[in-house]
């Protein structure tokens, strides 16, 4: 069937068409086969261009690497008022950095802000609100983002010390500890030792309490501790540390006084650091002796006014330390009496030669007109190396009120024989050993209220009073 011609030009048109874009389809395609083909192709030098212009193709089309941390920022340790900066390591391409800050007492983490929050490093002033902070950075590309490790931000201030080490005393090789704080925050210490006149580290020391084993002997030495942190340091008060051993006590086995002195019983110890208690012994009501404590007597030495009634009072001291305690022996006190302070009825005192004792006193009407006879018993018990007769050289009289002094008695003894021995041990044979005997004065009635009695050895001259009625 013919066409008409119309028809026939619209089919050729629209077929030249079709071929044409086929053409340039074909020659698409062939261009990109030759393109990529180029790089296995053996090229001649001249084909040099054609090489260079397909690399920078190549090149232009590289894909964005991922970002990834390599150093995550580190804690720190910073002193008020500085500033510290924060770092961040990454590889990535196009990396962009944001800071985030998770601050005391919260637990989210805000953007940080300032110039630095979007860099690799971030600059933070130390404040005392941002103690114990906590900072991390974000590092993102067009690839994704990824996180670093948090970091903390201690903030310190200049140390002081709040408890002072203190003196010790210790026990030779016994375990000791010295201890000390210090406030400011990330406190470290240093204790050290004074060695003459310079202060030495201890190894090791390094911590608020410092313990260690005493020294073997008796000594002192002094110690301190440094406290320190990045706002500086502070030294601790020296102290002393005194190591001793057990100790020993002597004292002197008698002391002779008159009543009204003053009497100082001395100590001679051993030990250091000692702290001391006189003792006195005293006579029970059921005739048992016990040791009582001296109020007030904690000195070195026992120091007090002499009394009659202190005659033959025994004492002894006890010294203590950490090392351990130490008695004495006892010392006895051997007492003079005077016409202020006599001896009392019944007392036991003592004389250069004797032990004497007046008791069972009494008094009836003298056949003299005012006058009253008093007598009073005496026992004495000869105390010397040597035999003494008290009938030969013993006289006691009755002093009165008035001051005048009476004897009427003729002191006699039933045994002459009173050689005692000496006085310390008094290991004797009592029945040979004592003497006894009775004293008279006829004294005027208004002389015998406030007399006294005073006895007398006339082989030394010695004399003791013993109080009347």
């Amino acid at each position: 069937m013919e066409l008409p011609l119309p028809s026939t030009l619209y089919f050729i048109l629209v077929g030249g068409i079709f071929l044409k874009r086929l053409l340039q389809r074909a020659t698409t395609i062939l261009v990109a086969a030759l393109l990529f083909a180029a790089p296995i192709a053996v090229a001649p030098a001249s084909a040099s261009p054609i090489t260079r212009s397909v690399t920078t193709t190549i090149a232009a089309t590289t894909a964005v690497s991922k970002a990834k941390i390599t150093t995550s920022p580190k804690s720190a340790t910073v002193a008020k008022g500085k500033t510290h900066s924060f770092k961040v390591k990454a590889t990535g391409s196009k990396l962009k950095y944001q800071w985030q800050v998770k601050k005391p007492k919260s637990s989210k983490w805000v953007k940080a802000t300032g110039s630095s929050a979007k860099t690799k490093t971030l600059r933070v002033m130390a404040v005392a609100s941002l103690n114990g902070a906590q900072y991390r950075a974000i590092v993102s590309n067009s690839r994704g983002k990824t996180t670093s490790k948090s970091a903390k931000l201690s903030v310190v201030t200049s140390p002081k010390i709040t408890t002072q080490p203190k003196n010790l005393t210790a026990a030779a090789k016994s375990k000791v500890a010295l201890s000390a704080k210090a406030n400011g925050g990330s406190v470290s210490y240093q204790w050290q030792r004074k060695a003459g006149s310079k202060w030495t580290n201890i190894s090791k020391a390094t911590r608020s309490t410092h313990s260690f084993t005493a020294s073997t002997g008796q000594s002192v030495n002094e110690y301190r501790v440094i406290a320190s942190n990045k706002a500086g340091k502070a030294t601790s008060i020296s102290v002393k540390v005194t190591t001793v051993v057990k100790p020993t006590v002597k004292i002197p086995v008698s002391i002779q006084t008159t009543a009204g002195k003053s009497v100082t019983i001395k100590s001679q110890v051993s030990g250091g650091s000692l702290s001391y208690a006189w003792e006195r012994e005293v006579q029970g009501a059921d005739g048992n002796a016990t040791w009582k404590r001296i109020v007030g007597a904690t000195g070195a030495n026992y120091t007090f006014t002499a009394r009659s009634t202190n005659e033959l009072d025994t004492y002894r001291v006890i010294v203590t330390n950490k090392a351990g305690k130490a008695t004495s022996a006892e010392t006895v006190l051997f007492v003079s009496s005077t016409r202020q302070d006599p001896f009392a009825i019944d007392k036991i005192f003592s004389m250069p030669d004797w032990m004497v004792t007046f008791f069972a006193p009494g008094q009836y009407p003298s056949d003299r007109p005012g006058k009253v006879d008093l007598f009073v018993d005496l026992f004495l018990g000869n105390i010397s190396e040597s035999t003494i007769d008290p009938g030969e050289w013993i006289a006691v009289d009755y002093i009165g009120s008035d001051g005048l002094i009476y004897n009427d008695s003729e002191y006699t003894v039933e045994d002459s024989y009173l050689d005692m021995g000496p006085l310390l041990p008094m290991d004797v044979d009592l029945a040979s050993s004592i003497g006894y005997g009775v004293v008279f004065a006829d004294v005027p009635a208004h002389a015998v209220k406030g007399g006294i009695w005073r006895i007398t050895d006339l082989y030394d001259g010695s004399v003791e009073y013993v109080k009347g009625f």
